[in-house]
Order: C-alpha cells, then sequence, then structure tokens
C-alpha cells in the first residue's frame, strides 16, 4: 500500500462507563467535527448517560458540530432537540432519510 495515497480517517471514540461495564459511546471524526455513531444501552436510557457523553463529545471538538439521525428515529430526534441540536436538511441515502443537525 502506498501510504501517500492511503486515505486515514482520525476517529475519536468516548464511552460512557460504570467500573467495566459501557453504558453507551460516540465515535468522533475530528477533522469535520462530525458524531459518526451515538449508543446508549437500553438498559441506561432516560439516566443522563447520552446527555453527559453528548457534551463530553462536543467539547472534544470545534462548532459547528454535525450530525445524522435516522428520519424515522423520533425518540433519538427528540433527545438530540431537547439537547439544543436544530435540523438542517434532510437527506436519502440507500432508501433510508435522515436528518443533518447542527
Amino acid at each position: 500500500m502506498d501510504i501517500k495515497k492511503a486515505k486515514v480517517k482520525i476517529v475519536n471514540i468516548r464511552a460512557a462507563t460504570e467500573r467495566v461495564h459501557i453504558l453507551g459511546f460516540a465515535s468522533l471524526y475530528l477533522p469535520d467535527n462530525f458524531i459518526h455513531n451515538f449508543f446508549v444501552h437500553p438498559d441506561f436510557l432516560k439516566r443522563g448517560v447520552g446527555h453527559l457523553l453528548l457534551d463530553a463529545s462536543i467539547v472534544q471538538m470545534n462548532t459547528p458540530v454535525r450530525l445524522k439521525c435516522l428520519s424515522e428515529n423520533h425518540n433519538v430526534m427528540k433527545f438530540y432537540e431537547k439537547n439544543g441540536w436544530k435540523k438542517v436538511v434532510e437527506e436519502e441515502r440507500l432508501r433510508e432519510k435522515y436528518w443533518v443537525m447542527a
């Protein structure tokens, strides 16, 4: 592999843990200030884990921070909106619609 031509993604992972248990995680693509994946274990929903993890993720990046959320995922959309995120544009890829949020 020619290292000069290799495309390298710089991803930073944040995890919310309790002892040895992972409560949630976020993968961040720092060059684009983009939250690529965001997950909270169902057993820990509505306990503040998502809010803390989201805040910990945002402070690692420059504003504006962006993310994408499936349009059908209404509970998660409400979570993001409750935490101050705004819908920017709805897009479609591979027959799935999602919102770009900032």
